[in-house]
């Protein structure tokens, strides 16, 4: 979809009553990596970084086969980068999985970053 405005993406919020939409968030991970949303949909998102729900949906769009390659999953890896580290640990394998990808752009941490926080037990 082609959105000329924040206030007209924010219309198709994925978040509704405590449930998220997969398509609409799908929507916006691709949004994401328009340099014109950017900020708008991290700040969006960094009011969820424990939200469960959101990173399982994230994971699974961003080690599916259907989104290879796409910007889905490219702003999937960006917003996993910024969870809270607690849900990060729980969803350990999946993070390590991710972070496996032989596609610089599918890891949500990049080399040099520190990780040694996900050795530690989630609280």
């Amino acid at each position: 979809m082609r959105y000329d405005t924040w206030e007209e993406l924010w219309r198709d919020c994925p978040l509704r009553v405590g449930v998220w939409d997969r398509e609409k968030l799908q929507e916006y991970l691709i949004q994401r990596c328009s340099t014109r949303f950017t900020e708008q949909i991290d700040r969006f998102f960094s009011g969820h970084r424990g939200d469960e729900a959101l990173a399982d949906l994230l994971f699974d769009f961003l080690l599916h086969d259907d989104y290879d390659g796409s910007d889905c999953q490219m702003g999937a890896a960006q917003v996993i980068a910024g969870l809270d580290r607690d849900l990060l640990r729980k969803k350990r394998a999946l993070l390590l999985r991710a972070q496996e990808s032989g596609v610089r752009w599918k890891r949500p941490f990049q080399e040099g970053d520190d990780l040694r926080w996900l050795r530690s037990s989630p609280r």
